[in-house]
C-alpha cells in the first residue's frame, strides 16, 4: 500500500467524522499532539499526529483507539474496519500470521461463506479479525471455541479463509478429522465466524460457513505424525547401549540391529499417493469408456433408425407399384 493509499484512508476518515466531534477527539488525543498547536479540523488533527510521530502506514494504533471512541458513539464501524483492512493489506497478512515453516501433523481448513441464496460471499482475514484486540488473542479464542484438544490454529490466510491448524498428536488429528467428518467443526466455525459485525459488514444477514479439509493432505499428516514418532523413538534407542545376546551354538557376542519403521512408512506413503494417482486414472478410463460405449450406442441407434426407414420407403415404393 502505497502514501496515497494512506493519505486517501485519512481524507474518507476526516470527511465522515463530524466537525462538531472535534474538540472530543483533541481530548482523546491529549498528549499525542502539540498543546498550542493550531487544529481546527479533523484532517488538521490527523496531521499532528503524524507530525508528533504517532500516526503513520505503519503506526496506526492511536488511530485505531480514537476511532474505537467514534465506532461506540456513532456506530460507525466501517471506519476501523478500514483502517485495520489497510493494515493487512500493508504488512501482506504478515501481523495475521505465525511462521509456520515445515509443520508436522498440520492441515489446512478452507472456510468459504455463502449467502442464503447461495451466493459466495468474500471474507477477508481483516474482517474476520474485525473486532480482535490483538493476533494472539483471536487465536486462543479460536482454539478453545473451535479446535479439539492438542491441536492448534498457526497461520491464518487468504483466497477464502486458510486455517492452518497443527496436531500434537495423531490422536488429537483423527479426533479434529472426526469432528470435521460429522459436522460438529462446521457447527463451531459457524457459530464463531458469523458473528453480528460480520454480518453488517458484509450486508449478509444469513450466512453459512462451508468448511473443507483436504483427504490426502490429512493421510500425509498422519504419516508425518507416525514418521516422527518413530524417529523420536530411534533416537532414545541410539541413546541406550545396545542389546548384547549371546547365540546357543557360538561363543561369541552379537549386537542387535536397532530397527525402524521410518523407511517403511515413507514406502507407505508413497504407496499411498500412488494408489490415489492410479484410482483416478482408472475413475478417468472408466468415463472415457462410458462415453465411447455411448457414443457406439448412438451410431447403432441411429443405423437401426435409418434402416428402418429405408426399409418402410421400399415397401411403400412396392405397394405403390402394386
Amino acid at each position: 500500500m502505497s502514501d496515497i493509499d494512506f493519505n486517501a484512508l485519512l481524507l474518507l476518515i476526516s470527511k465522515t467524522i463530524d466537525v462538531n466531534e472535534l474538540s472530543d477527539l483533541k481530548l482523546l488525543c491529549k498528549g499525542k499532539i502539540a498543546e498550542d498547536s493550531d487544529v481546527n479540523s479533523v484532517w488538521n488533527l490527523l496531521r499532528e499526529l503524524e507530525k508528533k510521530n504517532n500516526l503513520g502506514p505503519d503506526k496506526l494504533g492511536v488511530l485505531k483507539d480514537v476511532l474505537k471512541y467514534v465506532d461506540d458513539v456513532d456506530g460507525r464501524e466501517e471506519l476501523l474496519f478500514c483502517v485495520k483492512e489497510f493494515e493487512g493489506e500493508r504488512k501482506g497478512l504478515g501481523s495475521y500470521t505465525k511462521s509456520a515453516g515445515n509443520m508436522i501433523g498440520a492441515v489446512t481448513m478452507h472456510c468459504a461463506f455463502r449467502s442464503a441464496a447461495g451466493v459466495l460471499v468474500i471474507v477477508s482475514v481483516a474482517t474476520a479479525l474485525y473486532k480482535a484486540e490483538s493476533l494472539q488473542d483471536y487465536m486462543n479464542v479460536f482454539n478453545s471455541s473451535v479446535l479439539p484438544g492438542g491441536n492448534i490454529l498457526c497461520t491464518i490466510s487468504e483466497k477464502c479463509l486458510l486455517f492452518t491448524v497443527q496436531a500434537e498428536t495423531l490422536s488429537a488429528l483423527e479426533t479434529l478429522w472426526k469432528e470435521y467428518q460429522d459436522g460438529t467443526l462446521q457447527k463451531r466455525l459457524q457459530q464463531f465466524l458469523v458473528t453480528e459485525e460480520l454480518k453488517k459488514l458484509t450486508g449478509e444477514e444469513d450466512l453459512k460457513v462451508i468448511v473443507n479439509i483436504d483427504d490426502q493432505e490429512y493421510k500425509d499428516a498422519c504419516l508425518d505424525l507416525l514418521i516422527s514418532v518413530a524417529q523420536a523413538s530411534n533416537i532414545d534407542d541410539n541413546k541406550q547401549p545396545q542389546e548384547r545376546c549371546r547365540r546357543k551354538s557360538d561363543s561369541d557376542l552379537c549386537v542387535k540391529p536397532v530397527e525402524t519403521d521410518v523407511t517403511y512408512l515413507r514406502l507407505q506413503q508413497a504407496e499411498c499417493r500412488l494408489s490415489l494417482e492410479q484410482e483416478k486414472r482408472e475413475q478417468l478410463e472408466s468415463e472415457i469408456k462410458n462415453q465411447s460405449a455411448e457414443a457406439i450406442d448412438a451410431d447403432i441407434e441411429g443405423d437401426e433408425i435409418y434402416g428402418a426407414m429405408a426399409m418402410a420407403e421400399t415397401t411403400d415404393k412396392e405397394s405403390g407399384n402394386v
